[in-house]
């Protein structure tokens, strides 16, 4: 069955159950947006491609956006125009990959949120989307992305996902894989009278690892500034590149960096990679080739660094601190990172790769217990 089919003959019924608390995940995407900074500013104008009931819009809304809302369900978008805060958005059914009809609104802001991309045709399709959305984002235009990672397979039981119940519903998802795609069966059982019915449909996702996403927006023109699974999903922040980058000047500064992997780090600097994943160094091998002075960048890594002779400024995350004795701290993938230091450092640094796990069966624990 086609994805359309699927949400217009089975999903849509009970969508808004599945997902749960509206106002709580309203607030919870609200809250998102305000602790990344992100509010309405020049054309106020943001789109939430496949906006379902309006979770996303709503929050958007609740900023001071101008907010247009875009899904292919009647039943969803219609639970959106009865809802008493989605009264003023702009529901429109459409396919999301016709987003280049609002390029003369320059939207500040697009969304595609709750993993809605892979429900795109193919990998094609979920390229040329993030390549029309980037297109068409006014300068410094945001992109916010969520989508689950099912590149890595859950084996025999692992594939049958409980996913909600109640005294009257009972819902679980299946998940058969395919080299490029997941079919996914919503299995609902559903208590009517005193009898239990249930209904069954199944559709397919891409399968699509984040480095592919990752290359994708950066070859767009745009530039991560956050990327993070958050509830399962991994979720990211992209912005568009005003076409002007400032240089390295002195040895002394490097630009908001966005660094997906190891190699990327060390070629970058001209250091020779020992191993992709895992990265152990002395910084007295290494200090000479990078800058004492480092504005915020962006890791797709871990990075632990002890230093012995610290004396200076740190920023992680929105965290700031001045170390004078010394200094041992830990880099999250995502976490914006920034430091000035007034010598060169005296200690160790190792660089992890959330990969080195992904693929163990304790990695694979990890993320379906996460």
């Amino acid at each position: 069955m086609k994805v359309k089919e699927h949400y217009d003959n089975h999903l849509a019924d009970f969508y808004s159950w599945m997902v749960g608390d509206f106002d709580q995940k309203r607030t919870d995407f609200q809250n998102f947006l305000e602790n990344n900074g992100i509010y309405p500013s020049d054309t106020k104008v943001a789109i939430d491609l496949g906006a379902g009931h309006g979770i996303q819009s709503v929050a958007l809304k609740k900023l001071g956006f101008s907010v247009i809302a875009i899904d292919f369900n009647d039943q969803l978008l219609n639970e959106l125009k009865s809802n008493p805060n989605g009264q003023s958005i702009k529901a429109v059914k459409t396919d999301i990959r016709n987003i280049n009809n609002y390029s003369e609104l320059k939207p500040e802001l697009i969304i595609c949120c709750g993993d809605t991309i892979t429900h795109l045709e193919n990998k094609s399709d979920i390229k040329k989307l993030i390549e029309n959305c980037a297109n068409i984002l006014n300068e410094k235009g945001k992109l916010i992305l969520s989508y689950r990672d099912y590149t890595i397979e859950l084996n025999d039981q692992q594939r049958f996902i409980p996913v909600k119940s109640d005294r009257d519903r009972i819902l679980t998802c299946i998940l058969d894989y395919e080299p490029e795609k997941v079919k996914v069966t919503d299995l609902l059982y559903e208590k009517i009278g005193n009898e239990w019915k249930h209904k069954v449909s199944s559709y397919k996702k891409v399968r699509i690892s984040p480095n592919e996403i990752d290359e994708i927006i950066e070859n767009s023109g745009l530039k991560i500034t956050f990327n993070e699974s958050i509830d399962r999903m991994q979720t990211m922040i992209a912005e568009k590149k005003n076409g002007s980058k400032r240089k390295i000047k002195h040895g002394l500064f490097i630009t908001m960096k966005y660094f997906e992997n190891i190699n990327n780090l060390n070629e970058y600097f001209n250091i020779d990679s020992k191993h992709s994943l895992i990265d152990i160094r002395k910084y007295s091998d290494i200090m000479p080739l990078i800058p004492m002075k480092t504005e915020p960048v962006i890791f797709g890594f871990y990075k632990i660094s002890f230093v012995k002779n610290f004396n200076g400024f740190m920023q992680l995350g929105k965290t700031k601190f001045n170390g004078t004795n010394g200094i041992l701290y830990f880099v999250e993938p995502g976490q914006k990172y920034s430091c000035t230091s007034t010598e060169p450092w005296d200690g160790y640094q190792i660089l992890v790769h959330p990969d080195i796990y992904k693929n163990t069966l304790r990695g694979k624990m990890l993320t379906l217990w996460s």
